[in-house]
């Protein structure tokens, strides 16, 4: 069987899309989810890089005291001029819609982390 004609699938790595926009807007409708969700994930845990540099812009709001919302996000983000590369103000305020529950954002959290392990597993291999 000639193989140069069986189309490649590309294979995604381990990652939950769902679980990391829940973790992010359970943050943003409560600031003390990011007590547990810093204690479990680096930046470098989110699979989506927008969801990086949000993560990453929540951190440094936590860091100085300042609360972490729709407005301070995006305000921090422009600053930086990683607003576009986070998917804009516009995604940002529909992170809150997709929180099943805020009181699970730490399993949600668990699953970022699982997740990650599994990725760099597979990159070091």
């Amino acid at each position: 069987m000639d193989l140069s004609i069986v189309p490649t699938l590309e294979r995604v790595p381990p990652n939950s899309i769902e679980a990391e926009r829940a973790v992010l807007g359970a943050i943003l409708l409560n600031n003390e989810v990011m007590v547990h969700a810093t204690e479990l994930l680096l930046d470098t845990d989110f699979y989506r890089t927008g969801h990086q540099e949000i993560f990453q812009t929540m951190t440094a709001l936590d860091a100085k005291g300042a609360p972490i919302d729709i407005i301070t996000i995006v305000d921090a983000l422009k600053g930086r001029d990683m607003l576009d590369k986070a998917g804009g103000a516009a995604y940002i305020s529909t992170l809150t819609n997709e929180v099943p529950s805020v009181a699970h954002a730490r399993h949600y959290a668990d699953i970022i982390r699982k997740l990650a392990l599994l990725r760099n597993m597979i990159w070091i291999s």
